[in-house]
């Protein structure tokens, strides 16, 4: 048999929460499906005869059917997943699970999968399928659940249905498949046992090309559906334009470790960078392809000051009219003036810090890489860029926290004095310390 992966993308919106106004109004977020381009990615390495990788992100499809459809029904994301099928070609479908927030579509995407395609191999991963693993296979929503950073699980698949696929007889099969290893993060159901290949490994090193993709999913045209991020119309009002965009990793993991968040429990301790010859080579790709606004993804972008400011600096002068934002935060301590001067002459329009709480001692609790003596510093310095938009990240309700701590973060983003402060309510999520 051939095999065919198919890395998808759901949904980010339920139906009953779906607003058409809203939709058309470019009022939902529209991000470029990294991960699953990784995933396929790092499929094509292996460079495997019969084996062919596509990225369908359903998210883009349901926004662009909102846009231009006279016609529109919800329903109509699956229309993707209408596959020409054909004999002797087995078809392996990687669906993203990220967040609680879309496991309604995540349970509508692999339903529909299992109804038309009953022979399928139905993989899921992502952060939120790495805590509910157990959940995931025991209901029959995925036949396998690769935890954590999923390309070398993904990698070990395609090499064992390969082979799979290469052999007459089991016994062949059986003899053929010494020496491959299973890495860990694999989990699957057997009888009424979930079982588990061991613990993932880490790190993994994903210095990837991910251009081909960029093409299957056609990201030149993202911006006509929805945003970026949550500067998506600051930049547009600021530059009197609507940019085409995309997202870039340059690096996983963060230095920090927050009892909030789950990086840490997901990526593993420590950062990978990838080399700034690969980032900047990406940049080129989508900048031939008209895209002028990028938003790093990174969780800990200013992480190695210098290896930073010598890509801030290459990006200046390679390609002058690009804007970027960070939509995730910083940490706001990391910011020096070199970095400052290196991000605003490079494009940078907007960005935001995590500062979290404005009380010291809730900072220590939830251990919160800073301390809001530096962070005023720092806003002093930021404050010299008036043309760069900044903006702060504050949680209330940790636990144990009283109502004077959190007016104690009310007060202290007041003399912060950022452009604009946000505020969300604390929400322990699965896999962190919370």
């Amino acid at each position: 048999e051939s095999i065919s992966f198919y890395a998808i993308s759901p949904p980010l919106i339920p139906e009953k929460a779906f607003d058409l106004q809203v939709a058309r109004n470019s009022g939902y977020f529209n991000m470029p499906p990294i991960g699953p381009m990784y995933l396929c990615a790092s499929i094509d390495t292996l460079g495997l005869e019969g084996v062919d990788t596509t990225v369908l992100d359903l998210n883009n499809l349901l926004l662009r059917n909102a846009n231009t459809s006279s016609d529109f029904h919800y329903d109509s994301w699956t229309e993707a997943l209408n596959l020409h099928e054909e004999r002797g070609r087995q078809l392996v479908f990687l669906v993203s699970y990220m967040f609680g927030t879309t496991k309604e579509c995540y349970i509508n995407t692999v339903n529909y999968l299992r109804a038309r395609y009953p022979r399928c191999l139905i993989v899921t991963g992502g952060v939120q399928a790495t805590f509910d693993k157990d959940e995931i296979l025991t209901s029959g929503h995925a036949d396998i659940a690769s935890l954590h950073e999923g390309e070398l699980q993904i990698q070990f698949l395609a090499l064992l249905l390969t082979k799979l696929a290469s052999e007459s007889d089991l016994n062949s099969f059986l003899e053929s498949k010494q020496g491959l290893e299973p890495p860990g993060g694999l989990c699957f159901k057997l009888n009424n046992d979930i079982i588990e290949s061991g613990v993932p490994t880490q790190p993994v090193e994903f210095d990837w090309d991910i251009s081909k993709f960029y093409d299957q999913i056609l990201i030149g045209d993202y911006n006509k559906y929805g945003g970026i991020g949550p500067f998506s119309k600051f930049v547009e009002s600021l530059t009197g334009r609507r940019h085409k965009y995309s997202t870039i990793l340059t690096k996983r993991g963060c230095r920090a470790n927050c009892a909030f968040c789950t990086v840490r429990t997901f990526n593993g301790k420590g950062l990978r960078f990838r080399s700034i010859n690969s980032v900047k080579s990406e940049i080129d790709y989508l900048y031939k392809k008209g895209i002028t606004y990028i938003d790093f993804l990174d969780d800990d972008l200013l992480n190695n000051e210098k290896h930073m400011i010598q890509l801030f600096n290459e990006i200046s002068v390679k390609f002058p009219d690009l804007v970027w934002t960070t939509g995730n935060g910083l940490i706001g301590v990391a910011i020096t003036e070199k970095l400052m001067e290196a991000m605003s002459n490079s494009g940078l329009k907007a960005f935001k810090i995590g500062v979290e709480s404005g009380n010291s001692q809730v900072i220590k609790n939830i251990r919160k890489p800073t301390t809001l003596w530096r962070l005023l510093e720092k806003s002093e310095l930021i404050r010299k860029y008036p043309h760069i938009f900044f903006s702060a990240n504050f949680i209330v309700g940790f636990p144990e926290e009283t109502f004077s701590q959190m007016m104690d973060s009310f007060i202290f983003a007041r003399r912060l004095a950022s452009d604009w402060a946000s505020f969300y309510v604390c929400q322990p999520l699965k896999g962190t310390d919370l």
